[in-house]
């Protein structure tokens, strides 16, 4: 029976490591989506530049569109992620962010006008794609309870970098930007569409798995080695051996802030035996040089020798 259990709490660990790694992976997928539209744009800008006939002070003035459309973008972007939820707002905005940027490439070929109308679209999508994934990375960290979102910074630098590589292939084989870029768009919304399920739920009805994951991963980080959390407990954390493990940590903080304390008094006496004798020094030598001048001639203002 003892072992029956044990194989049981086994494998309800492991089934709490396999969903948490999921939603981890999920939400690095979203973010390499990000740096693969936006790596694609990027690498890209000269050959819609040359299409376009601008010089290099239009080009800068033109692609000031983007942080002036991330600017308009930021009010309703939270509220937006807030009112229907950060995983529906994903989806929202992976089909939306690889929109724009086919939007951009056929812009490109036009007026320049329509050039910075999607370039404003195109930081309006960018932004409202950076408040949900940042959403679903803050709570992929909270089941996790501990700090994962520089490692989710670190794929969307990778994606930067492979679709980098990608341009300059489809370039020396002479794609142009806007089969490229709808290329883009697709492979994001068939990712998208193959993942979006498995990513971090809003649905109250779903949340208590999310909580129960939380609880494992906060119990397995403040529980000693060698226990096990009991299957089917809501907050592992409370289970009596996590309690043990607490009452021994804080009572061995207890001893040593008391020590520290004793320590800390027992400098300060001694700081302050020693600020009594330098006193004590000073006035005993004031008075041995007070003793001398009234045996010399009675005081400062007797200049002569006693006779």
């Amino acid at each position: 029976m003892a072992d029956t259990l044990a194989l049981t709490e086994k494998t309800d660990s492991g089934n709490a490591g396999r969903a948490r790694r999921i939603f981890r992976i999920v939400v690095a997928s979203f973010y390499f989506m990000q740096g693969i539209v936006f790596g694609a744009w990027a690498s890209r800008i000269p050959d819609i530049k040359n299409a376009l006939g601008m010089s290099e002070a239009e080009l800068g003035s033109v692609l000031f569109a983007i942080p002036l459309g991330q600017l308009f973008a930021m009010p309703f972007s939270g509220w937006l992620t807030a009112k229907i939820g950060s995983r529906a707002c994903t989806g929202i905005a992976v089909c939306a962010y690889g929109f724009s940027l086919s939007l951009i490439a056929a812009a490109g070929t036009g007026s320049r006008v329509l050039f910075f109308a999607a370039l404003v679209f195109f930081g309006i999508c960018g932004n409202l794609h950076n408040i949900a994934i940042n959403t679903q990375g803050v709570g992929v960290e909270r089941i996790y309870g501990r700090s994962i979102m520089a490692g989710f910074h670190g794929v969307w630098s990778l994606a930067g970098f492979a679709a980098g590589l990608l341009s300059t292939f489809l370039v020396s084989h002479g794609i142009s930007p806007l089969a490229h870029f709808l290329g883009v768009y697709a492979a994001c919304v068939v990712a998208m569409l193959c993942v979006i399920r498995f990513a971090v739920p809003t649905d109250p009805a779903k949340q208590q798995t999310v909580k129960a994951l939380r609880g494992n991963a906060s119990a397995a980080e403040t529980a000693p080695a060698g226990t096990e959390n009991p299957a089917g407990t809501e907050n592992p954390a409370g289970t009596p051996e996590v309690r043990a493990a607490r009452s021994v940590h804080f009572a061995a903080r207890r001893d040593l802030l008391r020590e520290h304390g004793l320590r800390r008094n027992h400098v300060r006496l001694e700081r302050r035996v020693f600020s009594a004798g330098r006193a004590a020094g000073r006035e005993s030598r004031a008075a041995r040089l007070h003793g001398r001048a009234r045996l010399d001639g009675g005081g400062p203002s007797h200049c002569g020798p006693v006779c």
